[in-house]
């Protein structure tokens, strides 16, 4: 050090609450390899007083859980010496150390960071580099800007920061020369929200101060401004809204120079840049490619994601129809990962895209929705946990989440492979635009938790002219679904046709849709082959005809349709059966028995009643007058669900997510009559009790023991729920069983 460099260093000490670690502050002060020193300590916190009174020409802070290493100002003061402005602030690497001063992390800033970058004033200001006690600032830094703005509870260092950085230089010294101890009293941990809250509004409008110069000497682009802020807010905050607004304008910025590159070489090297943190596959910078050549868009943009397009299930026939009732009014995407199998799926109307996406981005979903400017995402598979994790970055990124729910609120609560859906769910449901339920069941549960919820019925799937099967004499019974999940209770239906066949041998059951003969009946030792064979059913009568893509051939030769699920979203067979004429036979547990009325367009049998419907569908072969009454109510049933109606629906329902603004939240649906709620509040503390009875979860077999389960007990019975409803009122009564429900279900 140069001897005639000898300014004398005021270390400030500021005291709040401290006492558990200001001895080994105050002795670390003292210890000073460097002389010139003098120590202020400011007993309630104000640091503004210390720099009011200090006589120092520099200003050396250190928290009263810190600790300086014993060369901390020599080695400053060292670095000062030899620049040319000395009112240059030097600036350190540091230590995090544990309450009991146990080594966590320790800086290295110069191996992640160019050196020259290190030594630009505002570089390591907005990458989170900068830590006030490893600094020395000269005083008349506060006669430039002021001091520290005591009316910011926790981002007072941040300002001033910002304020100082602008007018001044900065030295990057790479020696290790504080302890900065981490610990649960510190004030931005005590405060966390508050914290949180403040430093996304800092940070924010930090951002959107900086002048396009100040942008480029800190990024050197603006897209690498952006991308390098977002990974080291990402990496070092939970500032959400600053992390997803970096990420939006990281986002627009590559739009905006992929469409100004001039050629193809251009472009791949955008995308390059951007794909590093994604492995950087060749396949994956194809698919961004051809993202970012849809960018142009003359009408509003929207995207229906699947798992995967060959399913051929009720979701994705659905999802053909919509997006083609749609197409007219906007620009329609169907999403889903990439399968070889996915050409075997529904076939789309050739307005609409289909995007298919290597699986190695799945997490990368909302980023790539951005890019392709996307207006609305519509994901229906709501019980498969990492898609609906995704949901709340989309809405971040600008882009409204319509949750669209194809199976019963109740679903993931039997099923155990959706365990982890339940606890995101409830978190997830009031951070989208809306929730949409098939039923009106489901959407009166959902509405419990949620008010962003409304009804969307599914349509009709299947376009016929009933006539000709009105008058058909045909004695076959068909089902159709997927039959390789218990939840379609395959072996009631079997059980069932099994009684059918003793009156009527000559009756056929055609089961369309996959199966699994060898598939066990639950909460029994036996196959659905050897319930089969133990019935003594007839092969030609039990026709097993697997997934088709032409199930209306099967439709046409049958007269009864059978549901024996012991859940369904909505009963979308019930309806494609309808439209030629055919009456269905359902359980009660689910939406295809809210699209029927029963004995009027079909039976609805009370659940596990095997006899019941045995006994409705002996009925329905054996009194032709009345099966043509029902099947003549069933096909007109179908002019509800018009593929018409419910594409207007959706139209009038776009278009109000379209118009929302952000914080908005609007009811689209109207309120239940009187009579509704009296129905659904019994059914829903049916089904709750029925869900937890079933023991699929493991903390579900604890539950019956506990007080709150005790508690809930006469809410639980159907009798003592009617007389509670006639005694104290609906509102009462509902208040009472939503406030148990949430204790049970979001606890």
């Amino acid at each position: 050090m140069k001897r005639n460099y000898n300014p004398k260093v005021s270390i400030v000490i500021p005291v709040y609450n401290g006492s558990n670690y200001l001895n080994e502050a105050i002795d670390s002060a003292l210890a000073q390899t460097y002389k010139n020193v003098e120590i202020i300590v400011i007993n309630d916190g104000a640091l503004n007083m210390g720099i009011e009174k200090m006589e120092g020409e520099y200003f050396s802070w250190l928290s009263h859980d810190d600790v300086y290493y014993p060369d901390k100002v020599e080695k400053q003061v060292e670095i000062l010496s030899e620049l040319e402005n000395k009112e240059t602030i030097v600036y350190s690497g540091y230590e995090i150390i544990t309450p009991s001063g146990d080594l966590i992390t320790q800086t290295a800033f110069e191996t992640k960071h160019d050196l020259k970058d290190l030594n630009k004033p505002l570089y390591p200001f907005f990458h989170l580099i900068l830590n006030g006690c490893a600094m020395l600032i000269h005083k008349n830094n506060f006669k430039k800007v002021g001091v520290f703005d005591t009316k910011l509870l926790t981002t007072q260092d941040y300002d001033f920061w910002l304020r100082v950085l602008r007018e001044t230089y900065i030295k990057y010294d790479n020696n290790v020369l504080l302890k900065s101890r981490s610990h649960s009293e510190q004030g931005s941990k005590l405060m966390l929200n508050t914290h949180i809250e403040e430093c996304n509004k800092f940070w924010l409008k930090a951002i959107n101060s900086l002048s396009e110069d100040e942008i480029l000497d800190i990024g050197g682009s603006r897209l690498n401004f952006y991308k390098d802020m977002h990974k080291s807010f990402k990496e070092n905050t939970l500032y959400n809204e600053v992390i997803s607004f970096l990420q939006n304008k990281m986002l627009e910025q590559i739009i905006l120079d992929y469409k100004k590159a001039q050629t193809r070489m251009v472009k791949e090297e955008i995308v390059e840049s951007f794909t590093k943190e994604w492995g950087n596959d060749m396949k994956n910078r194809a698919t961004i490619n051809k993202i970012l050549d849809y960018q142009e868009k003359s009408k509003p943009r929207i995207v229906f994601f699947t798992g995967n397009w060959f399913d051929r299930g009720g979701i994705n026939r659905v999802i053909s129809i919509i997006s083609s009732l749609l197409k007219e009014s906007y620009e329609i995407f169907v999403c889903c990962m990439r399968d070889p199998q996915n050409r075997e799926g529904y076939k789309l109307a050739k307005e609409i895209t289909f995007l298919e996406l290597e699986e190695s981005v799945f997490l990368y979903i909302p980023e790539l929705l951005k890019l392709l400017n996307v207006d609305i995402f519509i994901g229906s598979n709501n019980c498969f946990a990492p898609l609906i994790k995704l949901y709340e970055k989309i809405e971040n990124l600008g882009i409204r989440v319509i949750m669209w729910n194809h199976e019963s609120y109740f679903e993931p609560f039997y099923d155990s492979t959706f365990e982890e859906s339940i606890k995101i769910r409830k978190e997830v449901y009031g951070k989208v635009s809306i929730i949409l339920w098939l039923s009106k069941l489901n959407a009166f549960i959902g509405k419990i938790f949620n008010r962003n919820t409304m009804v969307m019925e599914n349509p009709l799937s299947l376009t016929t002219t009933a006539r000709e099967y009105l008058k058909k004499k045909s004695k076959n019974l068909i089902s159709v679904g997927r039959f390789n999940s218990p939840r379609k209770r395959i072996d009631r239906l079997i059980r069932i046709f099994a009684e059918v066949l003793k009156k009527k041998p000559e009756t056929k059951l055609y089961i369309v849709g996959q199966y699994d003969l060898d598939m066990k009946i639950k909460c029994e030792d036996k196959s659905i082959q050897e319930l089969i064979e133990d019935l003594k059913i007839p092969k030609e009568n039990l026709i097993f005809v697997g997934e088709v893509k032409n199930v209306e051939d099967y439709y046409s030769k049958a007269c009864i349709n059978i549901m024996t699920s012991e859940r369904e979203g909505f009963g979308l067979t019930v309806l494609e059966a309808a439209s030629f004429g055919i009456p269905s036979v359902v359980f009660n547990s689910g939406g295809a028995a809210e699209i029927l009325t029963d004995q009027v367009n079909g039976y609805i049998v009370e659940e596990d009643d095997l006899n019941d419907m045995v006994e409705k569908i002996l009925n329905l072969l054996s009194n032709e007058k009345l099966y043509s009454e029902i099947s003549r109510a069933a096909y007109k049933l179908t002019l509800q669900y018009s593929q018409k109606k419910v594409g207007e629906k959706w139209k009038d329902l776009i278009e109000k997510v379209l118009s929302l603004k952000d914080g908005e939240l609007e009811l689209l649906e109207g309120e239940f009559s009187e009579e509704e709620k009296m129905k659904y509040l019994k059914d829903t503390v049916l089904l709750y009790e029925k869900a937890f009875e079933k023991q699929k979860l493991e903390i579900v077999s604890k539950m019956e023991d506990t007080l709150s389960w005790k508690s809930t007990k006469i809410l639980r019975k159907t009798e003592k729920l009617v007389n509670l409803l006639q005694t104290q009122g609906f509102f009462l009564t509902f208040r009472n069983i939503v406030l148990r429900i949430k204790e049970r279900i979001l606890n």
